[in-house]
Parts: structure tokens; sequence; C-alpha cells
């Protein structure tokens, strides 16, 4: 059975959420409030600015502070070659907030929200970025092509790892990339998105003598993002799933049409194959966490992610719920739906997908 789209209806609430974020490991860390200082101390860390626009900041995501912006042309921010922003080779976080839905121009390619690259005493490149490309899916909807990439080394042998994920809801999301000897992970909106290891032995990343970019490539500095960036942070050990999902709560206000009068207790989502006619209604029973969802996927009742999913607004009461592939190949049978809210909580209901 081709499932070429889901529709799902929600009665949407506002939803707010703050944190107390990991400290033990923090390396550095760029606030962007007016400025490119690290706030950990380490004023060796200090970026140099190179955003051209007339408005270089804005206000970020919780209304109360300040937000990189990006011009998608030649705006960049970079930070020097220092010792104190040395990381171990075996483990490192890079996490940070980006949105680029507000961009307004046509921008395409791949554009870095950062790259952070090291030549080794070899000549061997280690690199490691993550990049965002402004796509389109077969329904005409937009969305964002991610890409966590690490370019890994042991002096004699180099291996390029690619760990793509999909985001197509507006606004702000966090990303988090992980390097784990010899493991690199993904994490978007404080959710696990995506793991890859590496097959060369003793692979090791990018610490030392490195020029490291805010907003481009490293090797051109024409790769420009354009949109915002904020809150990014950089750890010299490995954070837990849970320290994940405290760093994608940290700072989170979002209202969306709250309803009016006594919130409802469930929500009724209608999972429907587009081609055929036929769905199935489902009641997803919601606690007293943050909603709406920051991620909405299905699984099968094993655990494995088979479809992700995207929402968007239809009208005051009403969200409509796609998948973020056509033509995705899904057998009639039981799954599980799953809606992951801000805080890190999360709903699972079965559904079952008519033949």
């Amino acid at each position: 059975m081709s499932l070429r789209s889901f529709f799902c209806l929600f009665f949407l609430s506002a939803a707010s959420a703050s944190a107390q974020v990991p400290a033990a490991g923090l390396q550095a860390y760029y606030p962007f409030n007016g400025n490119a200082n690290d706030s950990t101390g380490h004023a060796l860390n200090d970026g140099k600015l190179f955003l051209t626009n007339p408005t270089p900041f804005v206000t970020d995501r919780s209304g109360s502070g300040l937000a990189a912006n990006f011009d998608g042309v030649d705006d960049y921010i970079l930070i020097p070659n220092k010792s104190s922003f040395n990381m171990p080779r075996d483990s490192a976080v890079i996490f940070s907030w980006f949105n680029a839905s507000v961009c307004g121009k046509t921008i395409t390619g791949a554009r870095d929200i950062w790259d952070t690259y090291e030549l080794s005493n070899t000549g061997k490149r280690r690199e490691m970025w993550l990049s965002a490309t402004a796509m389109k899916d077969s329904l005409g909807n937009s969305f964002q092509q991610l890409e966590a990439v690490a370019i890994v080394s042991n002096n004699t042998d180099t291996e390029l790892m690619v760990l793509p994920f999909q985001v197509h809801n507006d606004g702000w999301h966090s990303t988090g990339v992980v390097w784990e000897k010899p493991i690199l992970k993904l994490y978007v909106d404080g959710t696990w998105a995506g793991t890859k290891t590496a097959s060369i032995p003793d692979a090791k990343m990018s610490t030392n003598n490195k020029t490291t970019l805010f907003g481009s490539d490293v090797f051109t500095a024409k790769q420009c993002f354009c949109g915002l960036i904020d809150d990014l942070r950089l750890y010299n050990r490995v954070l837990s799933d849970s320290e994940m999902t405290l760093l994608a709560k940290e700072g989170i206000e979002r209202v969306l049409l709250p309803t009016k009068g006594t919130q409802p207790s469930f929500y009724t989502v209608i999972v429907k194959n587009s081609l055929r006619g036929n769905y199935t209604p489902v009641v997803m029973s919601i606690p007293s966490f943050s909603w709406p969802p920051v991620s909405i996927a299905l699984f099968t009742v094993d655990g494995r992610r088979v479809a992700n999913l995207f929402w968007r607004m239809k009208n005051a009461g009403t969200a409509e719920c796609f998948l973020d592939k056509s033509g995705s190949i899904l057998h009639k049978g039981v799954y599980i739906l799953k809606a992951f809210s801000a805080n890190g909580s999360g709903v699972a209901v079965p559904v079952t997908l008519l033949k």
C-alpha cells in the first residue's frame, strides 16, 4: 500500500517550557545576544562578526533575548583557532537552534548552520558540520533537509559519515550533533533522529587547530545559511538522551491558536490512505504536558521508525498531518503513532492501517 498522506485533527493549546540546561562539560556557549562572545568566560573563544545585513540580531524564540540573523549571501561568524576551544577527539556535542522559515528569499543548495574543520599532522582531513537545504515534497509543501556530516580519520584512512533528517514544521528547531567514537548521532527537537557508525578503526574527530564558522561552510564561506541561529553550545563530553531533551526545552515559549474554554483530555486522530479513501480513527489521551507536538512519527510495534510526519495549521482548531516522503510503502497492519512534546514527554497509540 502506498500511503501518501495522514490527516490528523488536533485541538491545539498554548505550550511553554523551560529547563535547567546541562552545565558539566560546557566548553563554549554563544547566546548571540548582540555579539558572538563565548558566555562561559573563555574570551579567546569570542567570535568575529561578518554579518552585513541591516539587522544582524533579532528577537529570539523566547522573546526575551536575541538571535543571530544570517542573510544567506555572505553572512557568517568566525571562531579563531584557540586552545581553549579544543575538545576531546573521542566525544563532543554541538547543540544549536535554527529558524530557516524567516529567510524570505529563494535559497538553493545546502547551507551550513555550522562547520568545524581540522587538518591533522599527517594531512588527513577531519571535519564536522550541520547543513540545511530548502526543499519541497510532491505535494508542494516546504521542508528543510538536514544533514549532520562528519569526516573522520585515523591518520591512515578517512571516512565520510552522513546523517539526513527532514524537518517540515516552520519556526524554531533544536539540533544536537554528537560524536561518541566511533558513532555519529543526530538529535532534532530533543529526540533521537539517527545514528551512523564509522567503519574504519580508531576513527577520530576534529579537536585541535580548528577553523570554525557559524552560518557558513569553512572552505568557500559561500554556502551561507539564511535565517536565524541561536544558543549554540559545544560540550567536551557526550550528553545523555535526557540532557538532550533538557536542552530542547530551554527557552521554548510558543502559542498556537489556543482553544477557548475547557481544554479537551483527548484528541481525535484520523489516519487516512488518500489514494483509497480508507481510514482509521484513533483517540490520543493527552496528559498534562506541553502541546502542540514538536514531532510525530509512525513506528512498527517492535519500535522501528517507518515514517516521519509533519503537521500544519488548517484552521483555528484543526491541523493536518502528512508523511514527509511521498511513495513510502507501508503494508496494512498495526503500527504505533507517537507524538512528542517540547518537554520530552510523548503519547503513543496503536493505529491499524487498512489495505
